[in-house]
């Protein structure tokens, strides 16, 4: 008896697709007995072992990926909720503010030297204009010290905790 069969035939056998047979031979895992045909048995043992080791890999049960996803969209909810009552407040919303802020105070600081002209009609053009390279050169100094390493670590975790959380897709899990 001919126990050989082609990789449609050993496809339609396993629940795969002919390309998913190439496919598991290109990995080592189905050996060919001839031109495009397969041992049968082999096959059936070989595609049970991988399907085993496969299996192994993934330790994490389906009722955990549930609840792992079901407590992601918790948090996302009471971070909702948070943002909603006024307690917390949107990553971007709070950068936009203390780049409006720190846009102010930058205009107010280099308006100063001629602000101090006028308030002071006695202060001479050498004194202002040493006023304003001071306060150029201090600017320029506090724009490339960069975010402190501390708070360049928080907010990268910040980051990190928001990307985490599962899309909110508006069904349930279950």
């Amino acid at each position: 008896m001919d126990n050989t069969v082609s990789a449609d035939r050993l496809g339609k056998m396993l629940g795969i697709t002919d390309r998913q047979v190439r496919n598991l031979v290109k990995d080592g895992v189905f050996e060919r007995t001839g031109r495009g045909q397969y041992d049968i048995d082999s096959c059936v043992f070989a595609y049970i072992r991988y399907l085993r080791e496969t299996l192994k890999g993934d330790s994490e049960s389906l009722t955990d990926q549930r609840t792992r996803l079901v407590r992601a969209q918790a948090d996302k909810a009471e971070l909702d909720l948070e943002v909603a009552r006024g307690n917390n407040l949107p990553l971007d919303l709070c950068g936009n503010f203390m780049h409006s802020i720190l846009n102010a105070v930058r205009s107010r600081l280099l308006a100063m030297a001629s602000t101090l002209k006028t308030d002071i009609p006695g202060l001479d053009n050498e004194t202002v204009i040493a006023i304003d390279n001071h306060i150029r050169d201090v600017l320029s100094e506090v724009s490339k010290t960069g975010i402190p390493a501390n708070l360049s670590r928080r907010l990268a975790q910040y980051v990190g905790d928001i990307e985490t959380a599962a899309p909110d897709d508006g069904e349930p899990v279950g």
